[in-house]
């Protein structure tokens, strides 16, 4: 390999590694994200010292097995448990947590890159690495301590032990992808299809190893699997009944209808439009080009590499709900089959002649071509079509032969190829360099808190939409200041709240909306209900109002009661997370009203900063004074109802 590639794919780490762990200490001890909030980094804090409910175990609990050993050693060694380290040092915990996620996303990119050295070439294989450093769905998500971005790495070490099983048959292939696939169902259950590589690669190993030897070598990649499964999430054995729950839980959450926000219905137009921004436009389009020149030219690579595209979107597409980071699983493939065009384009450029399919593999002097373990093999499960690029998997091909180079000169085709990833990577580094610095500055939220601080007296009737967790609310006498609930109220505390909640939901005492819920308890009769408890502040997000505003068939009340608020409340103040040249629909101006905020909600996009018109992380945060009823008093209102 030439001192130019080393180069090259270590520019290419530099660069994902900076762009997963600039600002990745964003607003904390604040942590705005919901999952992250919820999940692994506080579960991994008690997972050794208490038993996982089905609901944690939503999500696999390899990322919380991984990080509470972490956390032992860590907060070990300051000699505090995990539990004590993260209340009292919640910055330190979340991010090694965050560090942790960035770390296993950038070694994703170098092992993307060594399986497509073997099965495509250099030039693929150093352009799909490109992608996935810069792409941004991966790069949002390894910013998180969430498991999402590690995730990615398993899925590469996957491909790359299917790389090594169809280049010579090796064991060490078969235990790559058996322990990729453990692991990555352990992170993320939908991962684990990265199985069905390994499986192909076998299947393309039977006319040169023989049925006996791959049927063996193959169920000791199952073993493998199910062993490092078990390790990463012990609950298969520790209590399956509540593991099981927990998938069925997922899966009727996500089979339960249209998501209030999301106006698309079909999953599969979802993730098509998902990729033209999580990856872009040009990778997207190059990766469908590349998978039909893969099937062309390299049908046995385009059996290694794309069923796991059609079977993964197959069953996502059909379900209710979609989020773009679940295209995650299949982001390495489309990385590696643009890669794939590109070195096309560039072996058209250069003018060289390739080998047909089937026919014996040649290379020049620059070839990077390896002749099998085996050359007495006769299987073509391998043999590409090579030039000065030529892939390393020669699987029962003839020994690599050299051959002067045709057409124009090399340097040419690296220039083109070079260029050609640029371009592919362009609109994604970016809307992940805009979002890494964005992110840097305070959240609209932390902004909201300060201003509460100063201008809402403790124990004033305050409505906190949800539009985060609520842990950021201070407590009146300042102590415990980053997680408590109890200086404001939210509106599930008004009795006459309680008693219609209960009426519309007989088996509940009260309802206790989260995110994904709170629009659905929204009626414009409300605004009169705060008024006659004293209420007389309502905090409203573009996380909320733009969902109703975004589907408003699906949230019909929820868009009267904004109406009503805007109509009846006066707008004190306004925390904009948007350039202040942002204009809403039909060109409104700052201030907005609660269902015209500059971007349209999508929650992928605003949970990840996507969109440039960003100036700061959040929502469009809105503070509402109410003056009917008891809030027409000019002194201070004390709710009559007890604050939650």
């Amino acid at each position: 390999m030439g001192r130019w590639e080393w180069w090259a794919i270590g520019a290419i780490v530099l660069v994902a590694a900076l762009l997963r762990l600039w600002n990745l200490d964003q607003n904390l001890p604040l942590v705005y994200n919901i999952d992250e909030n919820a999940r692994f980094v506080p579960d991994a804090a008690r997972f050794l010292d208490e038993r996982l409910g089905y609901r944690e175990l939503v999500n696999p609990p390899g990322m919380m097995v991984l990080l509470s050993l972490l956390d032992h050693v860590w907060f070990g060694v300051q000699g505090l448990s995990p539990t004590e380290g993260l209340d009292q040092h919640p910055t330190q915990a979340y991010l090694l947590g965050r560090l942790v996620a960035a770390l296993m996303s950038t070694a994703a990119v170098p092992v993307l890159w060594w399986a497509g050295r073997i099965l495509l070439g250099r030039l693929a294989a150093l352009a799909g690495a490109a992608l996935l450093a810069v792409a941004f769905l991966p790069v949002a998500y390894s910013r998180l301590a969430l498991s999402d971005g590690p995730t990615v790495l398993f899925l590469a070490l996957g491909i790359l032990g299917a790389a090594w099983i169809l280049r010579d048959g090796d064991r060490r292939g078969y235990l790559a992808v058996g322990l990729a696939v453990g692991l990555a169902a352990g992170f993320k259950y939908n991962a684990g299809i990265v199985v069905l590589v390994g499986l192909a690669a076998a299947a393309l190993r039977l006319r040169a190893d023989g049925r006996g030897p791959v049927l063996r070598r193959t169920i000791v990649m199952g073993v493998v699997a199910l062993v490092a499964f078990v390790v990463a999430n012990p609950y298969v054995v520790i209590d399956p009944h509540e593991m099981w729950r927990a998938i069925e839980y997922q899966q009727k959450w996500a089979t339960s209808g249209p998501y209030v926000g999301e106006p698309r219905t079909s999953g599969f137009a979802f993730y098509a439009w998902s990729a033209t921004w999580g990856v872009g436009w040009l990778p997207t389009i190059a990766a469908v080009v590349g998978s039909a020149l893969l099937l062309w030219r390299r049908r046995p690579i385009a059996a290694l590499l794309l069923p796991l595209v059609a079977l993964y979107l197959l069953i996502m597409g059909g379900q209710d709900r979609f989020f773009a980071r679940w295209m995650l699983p299949i982001v390495p493939v489309m990385c590696l089959t643009a890669g794939f065009a590109v070195a096309e384009l560039a072996r058209l450029v250069r003018g060289s002649r390739a080998a047909a399919v089937g026919a014996p593999a040649t290379a020049s002097r620059d070839a990077t071509a390896i002749a099998p373990a085996d050359p007495s093999a006769t299987t073509g499960a391998a043999q590409a079509a090579t030039s000065d690029d030529a892939p390393a998997a020669t699987t029962g091909a003839a020994p690599a032969r050299s051959a002067p180079p045709a057409g124009r000169r090399p340097a040419i085709a690296l220039g083109v190829a070079a260029l050609a990833t640029v371009a592919l990577g362009a609109q994604s580094l970016v809307h992940a360099t805009h979002t890494v610095a964005v992110v840097g500055r305070d959240d609209t939220r932390t902004v909201l808190r300060d201003w509460l601080l100063e201008h809402v007296p403790a124990g004033d009737g305050v409505v906190l939409e949800s539009m985060s967790p609520a842990a950021w609310q201070p407590t009146f006498d300042g102590r415990q200041a980053w997680f408590s609930l109890t200086r404001w109220s939210i509106y599930h505390s008004i009795p006459a709240v309680q008693r219609r909640d209960r009426d519309r939901y007989p088996r509940q005492t009260r309802t206790k909306a989260g995110f994904s819920g709170w629009v659905g308890i929204l009626y414009p009769e409300l605004v009169d209900r705060f008024q006659q408890y004293g209420y007389c502040w309502v905090v409203t997000s573009s996380y909320q109002a733009g969902r109703a505003a975004r589907t408003p068939y699906l949230a019909r009340q929820a868009v009267r009661f904004y109406r009503a608020l805007e109509r009846r409340g006066t707008l004190v103040h306004q925390i904009s997370p948007f350039a202040r040249d942002a204009t809403g629909p039909g060109g409104t101006r700052a201030p907005f009203g609660p269902l015209e905020a500059p971007v349209k909600y999508q929650i992928d996009r605003q949970a990840t900063t996507y969109e440039l018109a960003y100036d700061r992380p959040g929502p469009l945060v809105s503070v509402y004074r109410l003056t009917g009823g008891r809030c027409a008093a000019p002194s201070p209102v004390i709710p009559s109802a007890p604050l939650d």
